[in-house]
């Protein structure tokens, strides 16, 4: 942990916020290069391969500090036929895997990587890759072998990790860039400083033809589009940013590519493109049967009621949920509250059409959205009995608020109206 002391002395003369914020960088990078050096040791003594990707192999190679660059976790590539030991190695380590696979054997097969967790204070992640590339197109033209081939060791804690070779990583950070849809700016940072770094090193050619045998020329063209908006100098030589642009991508990269970005929101629309896109009928066959007929372990993470019948309603909720996005307004609408992001990206409710007073905003069987409301001391809401009730006229997108005191008498509590659960004063006195 000396950098990250290094890290404090070198950040005296800044303010106490870029202080602290650089400590709290540092020392997350150090938590995760631990776990990596840890693995490196066992890996070596075990004669299997491990490389870094992305954020850790950059940590080894281009930032001289361990604040310069945050990590959110670990990233490292296996060889395919090397798997089944590198995960008794990850165990033996205390890593477990921490996602459900819709079967067995969708990972390694289909799947790009696994979800490994190291518990502990601060647990830390870690994606253990067999391939470098989301889309399943890209996992039938890229060779298992492709990384490795030209692959570089580096020193850590005495043991030796592989890193991608100038060229190669920048193929990686570029296609990850784009396969992201180009938001992030860490990233195009990343990719930058890398140009800037051994741009002089770099074989541009073998790049390029490393890019067309892979089918990956579209994305390296996007990422490094991406990357170029962040930097006033031109990244690329003439003659490489011309090559790119006359090499033609096909109708199943570009939907392929277009597709990437949206994997999370939208998994059918996933599994349709990756169908129509990826080589081999007999792989796709069994990619489909797997994605649309995966093991109940995976169904119970997404459908957590506990019924006679539940596995056929998980089935039908997950193949009807796009049709949600759909109704989500037409009941909002009709219901007459919804869910929003407030300015602080904290989830509230908010009205969804004008309510008048005393109108029901929620009825008992609704009681679970009171989460998401807030108290305070001005409310335009109130109880009564297992419902809430409008205390004025409610505007529409107005968030409700209830009172944080619920004994309190302040006058925008009481009603404008007699309503049936609470009768008026002439009625009290009669």
């Amino acid at each position: 942990m000396a950098d990250v002391v290094h890290a404090t002395e070198a950040t005296v003369g800044q303010d106490d916020a870029e202080s602290s914020a650089a400590l709290a960088v540092a020392w997350n990078n150090r938590r995760i290069l631990y776990v990596l050096e840890r693995l490196a040791a066992r890996f070596h003594q075990a004669g299997v391969p491990l490389m870094a990707l992305k954020g850790a192999a950059l940590q080894l190679t281009l930032y001289r500090q361990p604040w310069q660059r945050t990590m959110g976790d670990l990233d490292v590539l296996v060889s395919p036929d090397r798997i089944e030991q590198a995960m008794e190695l990850i165990r033996a380590e205390g890593g477990q895997i921490s996602q459900t696979l819709m079967r067995p054997d969708f990972f390694p097969r289909y799947y790009y990587e696994a979800q490994i967790t190291f518990p502990g204070i601060v647990p830390v992640v870690m994606d253990l890759h067999i391939r470098p590339f989301r889309p399943l197109r890209y996992a039938r033209h890229v060779p298992d072998d492709g990384l490795w081939d030209r692959a570089l060791p580096v020193d850590l804690g005495g043991h030796p990790v592989m890193i991608p070779s100038p060229d190669d990583m920048l193929l990686h950070l570029a296609v990850h860039l784009a396969i992201h849809g180009g938001a992030g700016q860490r990233w195009r940072r990343d990719i930058v400083q890398w140009i800037a770094r051994y741009g002089d090193v770099l074989d541009w050619d073998r790049l390029l033809r490393t890019a067309w045998h892979w089918h990956l020329s579209l994305p390296l063209r996007e990422g490094l589009r991406n990357a170029q908006e962040c930097c006033d100098e031109q990244l690329l030589p003439r003659r490489v940013k011309m090559a790119l642009l006359r090499e033609p991508a096909g109708w199943r990269d570009r939907l392929a590519l277009w597709q990437a970005p949206r994997d999370n929101d939208h998994p059918l629309w996933h599994v349709a493109v990756s169908a129509l896109t990826t080589p081999g009928l007999c792989f796709v066959a069994g990619y489909l049967w797997a994605a649309l007929v995966p093991q109940p372990a995976h169904m119970r993470e997404s459908y957590p009621y506990d019924h006679w019948g539940w596995l056929p309603a998980a089935h039908a909720l997950r193949f009807t949920r796009p049709l949600w996005g759909w109704l989500r307004p037409l009941l909002a609408r009709w219901r007459g509250v919804e869910v929003v992001c407030d300015d602080h990206g904290r989830r509230v409710l908010a009205t969804s059409r004008v309510l008048e007073a005393n109108s029901v905003v929620l009825r008992r069987e609704q009681g679970g959205l009171v989460r998401y409301m807030a108290t305070g001391l001005h409310p335009n809401v109130r109880r009564v009995g297992g419902r809430i009730l409008a205390i004025r006229r409610l505007r529409r997108g107005e968030h409700l608020v209830l009172p944080s005191d619920p004994t309190s008498d302040n006058r925008e509590t009481e009603p404008i109206h007699p309503t049936p659960d609470q009768p008026d004063h002439q009625e009290k006195a009669a």
